[in-house]
């Protein structure tokens, strides 16, 4: 009986051992999760600023048109990446993440993007969405973590109140 009370203290201080250092593990990765919000904050407004300036280089003739778009393509890029940064930071600490893009957007081909379905189980989903509740519906794609997704296998999703195409 002794052995047995022994082995049980043994056991609940690890269990109480595992729970301290898994609520630690959250506490960082929900401070890591902030950090790198607050980082993406600051450089959008540094992309918004530089785009800006590239915008008003164009209105007076300095750059191209050329040059201008592949400056907001750049912008764009950026925007992606740290979009995918936080998307994987909120998955690791098990927060739902929403994902939509137009179904034939080039992000879905993208490698990055494909890790995290991959790694994280995200399921894709896709539908015929209006996000201004009108007629007209476009070919999207919702990529869900850490929750199932609306309807069996994703169609139909409700959308525009179910109104059909036109």
């Amino acid at each position: 009986a002794n052995d047995l009370s022994l082995q049980a203290d043994y056991l609940f201080e690890a269990l109480k051992q595992n729970v301290y250092l898994e609520a630690i593990s959250s506490y960082l990765d929900l401070i890591h999760l902030r950090q790198s919000y607050d980082l993406t904050e600051q450089s959008l407004k540094l992309s918004k600023n530089n785009l800006d300036f590239k915008v008003q280089q164009h209105n007076s003739g300095d750059i191209s048109d050329i040059e201008l778009e592949k400056a907001k393509l750049e912008e764009g890029n950026k925007i992606f990446v740290n979009t995918l940064a936080l998307m994987e930071l909120a998955i690791r600490i098990d927060m739902p993440v929403i994902f939509e893009n137009p179904r034939e957007s080039r992000v879905w081909l993208t490698d990055e993007l494909d890790h995290l379905l991959k790694v994280y189980g995200g399921k894709r989903c896709n539908t015929d969405f209006c996000q201004y509740g009108t007629k007209w519906r476009k070919p999207t794609t919702f990529a869900f973590w850490n929750m199932a997704p609306p309807g069996d296998d994703c169609d139909p999703l409700e959308t525009c109140g179910g109104k059909d195409n036109i």
